[in-house]
């Protein structure tokens, strides 16, 4: 899963297609073209920066930017390449699905009622389902009980919303960097064979490039750690996850 960061403020700066003097059509659609040439299986396109400590945009902003890459998706040759779109926003998730009905929906935000409900009536659509819950005061030997109990409250309600036909298109994530400390994400990845083996009819999605649990512990950058990156991906994919996220498109593509 290729990121197309449609923002000015993601949190590394090599990612960013909104920039000081840029030309914002030109610059998304560069980065499209060149994730398919790259060979992304999927582009995550995202238009509202959710890094830490970010103040969320507009919704008319968000739309706006994102409304610039749909412009360019409908228009280009993308192959068998699939489409996702990283909102928190249910209404906008709403708006993507009546151009792309079978896109993914990357929500990090863990989801409410009018998200999960999407699924019902977008019935090709995909939904990612990300472990967002504020577990930074939770004791390392019940963190992943509240990742199990998190997902699995989580799923029954979207059954309930959305049928239980909805459930195989449900993508979980493990939510790495959100809520979470740098040793709690640790921990999860530590036990991401465990996860995938409890959720195994599910796919699981791992979203952990040149992230602060890669580069911190370091004492590094964003910058720095594509090394590092492309080993706990690895790592990752060997512990069965289906999906990673990444910015590095062409460097993972030895890991298949």
């Amino acid at each position: 899963m290729g990121i197309i960061n449609v923002t000015p403020d993601s949190f590394w700066q090599g990612s960013r297609l909104i920039v000081p003097g840029g030309n914002i059509l030109d610059n998304v659609k560069k980065r499209i073209l060149s994730a398919v040439q790259e060979g992304a299986h999927i582009l995550d396109i995202g238009a509202c920066s959710t890094r830490p400590g970010a103040e969320p945009c507009s919704e008319q902003e968000e739309w706006e930017r994102l409304y610039v890459a749909i412009e360019i998706l409908r228009n280009a040759d993308l192959g068998n390449v699939e489409l996702s779109f990283d909102t928190f926003r249910a209404s906008v998730a709403h708006r993507v699905l009546e151009y792309f009905p079978n896109a993914i929906i990357n929500d990090v935000s863990g989801g409410n009622k009018e998200m999960y409900s999407l699924l019902s009536l977008f019935p090709q659509s995909r939904y990612v389902l990300t472990f967002a819950e504020d577990i930074t005061a939770v004791d390392h030997a019940e963190i992943i009980d509240s990742l199990y109990n998190y997902f699995d409250t989580s799923i029954a309600e979207i059954s309930r919303l959305s049928g239980p036909d909805a459930l195989p298109r449900i993508i979980l994530d493990p939510g790495f960097g959100f809520g979470k400390t740098i040793e709690q994400n640790i921990f999860i990845f530590n036990n991401l064979s465990e996860i995938v083996k409890r959720y195994q009819s599910y796919n699981i999605l791992v979203g952990i490039s040149r992230k602060s649990m890669i580069y911190k512990p370091l004492g590094l950058t964003p910058n720095q750690v594509l090394p590092q990156t492309l080993n706990m991906n690895k790592q990752a994919i060997q512990a069965g996850a289906s999906i990673i996220r990444v910015h590095d498109i062409a460097a993972h593509k030895s890991l298949f």
